[in-house]
């Protein structure tokens, strides 16, 4: 199981939009990772997106208005981080608010 959140950036573990994380090489299951926007400017270890993707379950959670219209791009299926993530079954826990603007 890999619980996950997202980021009012689109952002999912510490994988941001534009970070070379994203493009990690497909055998690696972790790699180090800062944001390149600067909002997270800390250096971090995280997952990648295969890693994630090896996962059986894959819980992500949304919570929060400030959320909304960055969920429904990625429900449309826009190139950020979050649209990415891949697992055996992937479960998009969202509450009200950040739900609030998908159809």
């Amino acid at each position: 199981l890999v619980h996950l959140g997202m980021g009012s950036d689109g952002h999912t573990a510490s994988l941001f939009p534009g970070s070379d994380a994203l493009d990690a090489d497909s055998g690696r299951l972790v790699t180090m990772n800062s944001d390149p926007a600067g909002a997270n400017p800390y250096e971090r270890m995280t997952l990648t997106l295969a890693g994630i993707a090896r996962a059986r379950t894959v819980l992500v959670t949304v919570a929060g208005a400030e959320k909304a219209e960055r969920l429904v791009e990625v429900a449309a299926g826009a190139d950020l981080p979050a649209t990415h993530i891949r697992g055996g079954r992937v479960v998009w826990l969202v509450d009200e608010a950040a739900g609030s603007l998908l159809s």
